[in-house]
């Protein structure tokens, strides 16, 4: 139970919503949503680095940097590589997702007889 006041500033969440719900919804919208932004940067430049490092290894990156691109380009190309297929496929699912009816919450669950 949530003490102390339980009125948010209006438009937090939508109309009707308890308390600990709108609590929930703000935590979700305000918090969680801008993390999810952030977990394809995060992962591209992982992998960026990892391919390159993978190149290292395998002594392949000598042939790259035999080409006329300077480093700074190299290591830009990888990573907007690596965001942009991660941008995709997180747009893509959040999409899916919105759709999916698992996300849609019903007007009045009914309670649960216990036997």
């Amino acid at each position: 139970m949530i003490t102390g006041s339980s009125s948010a500033p209006q438009g937090i969440a939508p109309s009707g919503y308890t308390p600990e719900q709108t609590i929930v919804y703000a935590v979700i919208v305000c918090f969680l949503a801008p993390f999810l932004r952030v977990i394809p940067v995060m992962t591209a430049s992982i992998t960026a680095s990892s391919s390159l490092v993978g190149e290292k290894e395998r002594r392949t990156i000598e042939g790259l940097l035999y080409t006329p691109l300077t480093n700074r380009k190299l290591v830009l190309a990888k990573v907007l590589g690596s965001v942009i297929k991660r941008t995709r496929l997180s747009r893509t699912s959040r999409v899916l997702a919105a759709q999916t009816p698992a996300h849609q919450a019903p007007a009045d669950p009914a309670p649960v007889p216990y036997a």
